[in-house]
């Protein structure tokens, strides 16, 4: 009968140290309060009392803290005579029995017939000692006294649960290490947990599902309660149950602008402002589409206005709907807007100054200089007149056709700086500006009341078809002779020959040659020579026309 008995006791320590070995691989950290920072008995008997060994990742008992045995798990019975204990009980000495007071050892043989000091008890000794293994309860009451009872080591209700992503395939985190690592698990995985312990999880996201979709955790899911979006969350095990990680396949959809000539912008998602390109997350659970506005950018002075989406369409704003990857692209028509400061007048008695800035976007080309003009005592408005086209690093244009007055009893006359965009061949909108002037004394002007003239020679439009006007101006009279000569140097046609005073003047060529022929379109040269009544030279320019049939 005694034979049986040491078997049996000794069955009962083997399945108890196995199914230890088993749980501390499932069942995450022991359900009371403590830490890893030391060792204690309380702590290290209770680890025990759970299952734990000193192999365990999460609690190692002989790392484990805790101030006293917890009596939900491990009611006390104070019977000091020990007549009941069992293997897997905690043996307490001490009438104050919580830390740093008393002691606390898990006991691991129990001899039938029950002898107290051969009961075999595993322990740490004192706080932040080494584990000891198979001590006898006599050596044990040596230096810690008499027991006063012991806790039952029942260590509550192990139960499964299983832990999954709601799509095929990833991992999910549960629990953590003795270091405070999470531990990650292969969706599906199920381990046995204690019912009512506390358990930390943390569906990982974003990742990746089998197909190679990525995934975005929504909420969790106990059964088919949603428990909601908190992320790492924690839980009191209920029993045995399914905790899912709900996902959503998520898409990237890019929206992006295609200037002519430029890039970058902003462009509108979903009612905000957004530099582009831009990259939105759309999820297919949540609300597979989203709305997109392409706006006017104006970018060194260009207006960029949008003209259709990549596929066509012409709604704007618009809604996509989303299935997959996407790039949506705004294409856009340009326009130069007008130079900035345009301004038109000078010193009366002057010739008419239009001045204005450099276009800051470095395309822009040219400008065209236009005119209009309301005669003084007459109710219309002549039609805009092009003067000339001058290249972008100009900021001035003078017009020798009229002079600066005081006001209103002279014509009213407006001018227009217009700047060509090169990329989309397109120029700013009319933006006139008005100054009153004088025409009526020119092509000659002998009076000190105006500024000095000055040499010059110039010719508007140009290019030209069917004529341009050259102007020219003569600080002093002279000898006057102006030629047009093709690139050969032949002379075409003379446009002036004889003495002139001094004033401003002009000349119309209509592209025919001497004999009244129209020439073809090409390059060709205006010619200005002045020399005074004993023939000595007082200016010489040549200029270049572009006739364009």
């Amino acid at each position: 009968m005694k034979r049986k008995s040491v078997w049996l006791i000794v069955l009962t320590f083997t399945l108890l140290v196995s199914v230890g070995i088993i749980l501390s691989e499932t069942m995450g950290h022991i359900p009371i309060t403590h830490d890893h920072s030391t060792s204690v008995c309380y702590g290290y008997a209770q680890g025990r009392a759970f299952g734990k060994s000193a192999a365990d990742l999460e609690c190692d008992p002989a790392r484990t803290f805790a101030e006293k045995i917890d009596e939900i798990y491990f009611p006390f019975v104070a019977d000091p005579t020990l007549a009941s204990i069992r293997v897997g009980d905690i043996v307490v000495f001490g009438t104050v029995r919580s830390f740093p007071a008393g002691h606390a050892a898990f006991v691991v043989e129990v001899p039938v017939p029950l002898v107290i000091n051969n009961i075999r008890v595993d322990q740490v000794p004192n706080q932040d000692s080494s584990e000891q293994r198979g001590v006898l309860l006599s050596t044990v009451r040596q230096a810690q006294g008499d027991p006063v009872g012991y806790h039952r080591g029942t260590g509550g209700t192990g139960v499964a649960v299983s832990f999954r992503n709601s799509f095929d395939g990833g991992s999910v985190y549960v629990g953590k290490d003795k270091f405070g690592n999470w531990r990650p698990r292969p969706s599906g995985w199920t381990g046995e947990f204690f019912q009512g312990s506390q358990l930390e999880m943390m569906a990982i996201s974003p990742q990746q599902d089998n197909a190679g979709n990525r995934q975005r955790f929504l909420t969790w899911l106990r059964g088919t309660f949603d428990l909601g979006s908190e992320n790492p969350r924690t839980e009191i095990i209920p029993g045995s149950v399914t905790y899912t990680a709900d996902f959503s396949i998520e898409w990237d959809v890019t929206f992006q602008n295609n200037f002519i000539g430029a890039s970058g912008g902003q462009i509108k998602v979903n009612g905000q402002l957004r530099p582009a390109p831009h990259v939105s997350q759309v999820l297919e659970k949540v609300n597979p589409s989203i709305t997109a506005e392409a706006i006017t950018n104006e970018i060194d002075r260009v207006s960029h206005t949008f003209a259709q989406w990549n596929d066509g369409s012409t709604v704007n704003p618009r809604t996509f709907a989303v299935g997959n990857h996407a790039t949506y692209t705004a294409h856009y028509n340009a326009r130069p807007l007008p130079t900035a400061n345009i301004a038109a007048g000078g010193p009366i008695g002057s010739n008419v100054c239009v001045t204005w800035q450099v276009h800051p976007h470095p395309q822009v080309t040219i400008y065209q200089i236009w005119r209009k003009v309301k005669h003084q005592r007459q109710g219309t408005t002549s039609p805009p007149v092009l003067l000339t086209t001058l290249p972008r690093t100009s900021t001035q244009f003078i017009d020798y056709d009229y002079v600066v007055t005081e006001g209103y009893t002279h014509d009213l006359v407006w001018y227009d700086v217009r700047s060509y965009y090169s990329p989309n061949s397109t120029y700013s909108d009319e933006n006139w500006t008005a100054v009153y002037g004088d025409g009526s004394i020119l092509p000659k002007i002998a009076s000190t009341q105006f500024t000095p003239v000055q040499w010059h020679l110039g010719n508007s439009p140009n290019p030209f078809n069917p004529s341009t006007r050259i102007i020219y101006s003569l600080p002093e009279g002279g000898s006057v002779s102006l030629v047009v000569y093709d690139v050969q140097g032949r002379e075409v046609t003379s446009l002036v020959d004889g003495y002139r005073e001094a004033g401003y003047y002009s000349a119309t060529w209509d592209g025919r040659n001497g004999f009244g022929s129209a020439i073809g379109s090409g390059a060709y040269f205006a010619r200005l020579n002045v020399t005074n009544s004993t023939g000595k030279a007082l200016y010489a320019k040549t200029i270049k026309l572009l006739l364009a049939r």
